[in-house]
């Protein structure tokens, strides 16, 4: 009676453990549930935006290049038909 006892004692044991690890398992789960969730409804949305409006920031740049350029060439071709 007292071997049963003991064997019963040392599988309530064990199952208590692994109770245990399996509550730790399961809060890890929801904290990593958490982070991707914010993850994927906050941080990426927001990065994505940031780099939109970086693009935009370097289109619009190029685009001023451009027109710059232009009218450089144009004045230099002033000077220099005018030079001639």
């Amino acid at each position: 009676s007292a071997d049963q006892f003991e064997e019963v004692l040392a599988a309530v044991l064990e199952v208590a453990s692994t109770e245990v690890t399996l509550r730790k398992i399961g809060e890890e789960i929801k904290k990593t549930t958490r982070r991707v969730n914010a993850l994927e409804q906050v941080v990426i949305p927001r990065i994505r935006g940031e780099i939109r409006f970086i693009r935009d920031v370097l289109e619009q740049r190029a685009r001023e290049d451009v027109f710059r350029l232009k009218r450089i060439k144009k004045k230099l071709e002033a000077k220099a038909s005018g030079a001639a």
